[in-house]
């Protein structure tokens, strides 16, 4: 779900916006009045992309981009104005806003623009969401809550400092090698590759030599 934050002060606008998104699940619309209103509700909740229209009381459209650009960088912008032209469009993409809107608004131009945004912030969040499940325990990252799986579980970081083969049995598809890789993520020896063979696809005649290397010319062919 992505959170859209639209600040006007024409209802008539912010009327037809939330008819051109009542069908839409993945995006969740809210509203303000003004630029301040706007900027007070980026900084007690969760906004992702701000759409502002440029004349506004109490705060312009315009300053709010500048204030929203300095304290949050990252948050996408899109202007709308009825009062548009193309070297205004240009100033305020090079001042930070991500797209640019004139008035009248029409559906399929303004669902195109949105999604384009909206593409990047899914994006964004999915690299967030991949860089925090990294910086867990690799033990946390072992899915499963049934007794042999927390056994498995308190056993890992014991087996992570032994120097001695360990053997791991399970049917196929049961995660053999995701606790082979837990038991080198961790951090005895994070620091070292860790390297993946299938010996059963290995001819019997090539077995030394992909294990444990050959010299050059070791081949006749």
């Amino acid at each position: 779900m992505i959170t859209v934050l639209i600040a006007d002060d024409d209802k008539t606008n912010l009327y037809l916006l939330k008819i051109f998104c009542r069908d839409r699940e993945d995006v969740k619309l809210e509203f303000a009045s003004n630029g301040q209103e706007a900027l007070d509700r980026i900084e007690k909740d969760s906004v992702d992309i701000l759409i502002t229209d440029l004349r506004m009381p109490v705060l312009p459209g315009d300053e709010l981009l500048t204030t929203v650009k300095r304290k949050y960088p990252h948050l996408p912008v899109i202007i709308m104005t009825g009062y548009g032209s193309i070297e205004g469009a240009v100033d305020y993409l090079h001042r930070g806003a991500d797209d640019y809107l004139t008035k009248p608004l029409t559906k399929e131009v303004f669902i195109h623009r949105l999604e384009r945004v909206m593409e990047r912030v899914s994006l964004t969040k999915e690299v967030e969401r991949l860089k925090s499940s990294m910086q867990k325990s690799p033990i946390e990252q072992i899915l499963g809550r049934s007794p042999k799986m927390i056994e498995l579980k308190s056993q890992l970081p014991t087996l992570a400092q032994t120097e001695a083969s360990v053997v791991i049995y399970g049917e196929s598809g049961t995660g053999k090698e995701v606790v082979a890789r837990t038991i080198h993520a961790l951090p005895r020896r994070s620091d070292r590759p860790f390297v993946t063979v299938n010996c059963g696809a290995l001819p019997e005649s090539l077995l030394e030599s992909e294990l444990f290397g050959y010299r050059r010319g070791a081949f006749t062919d």
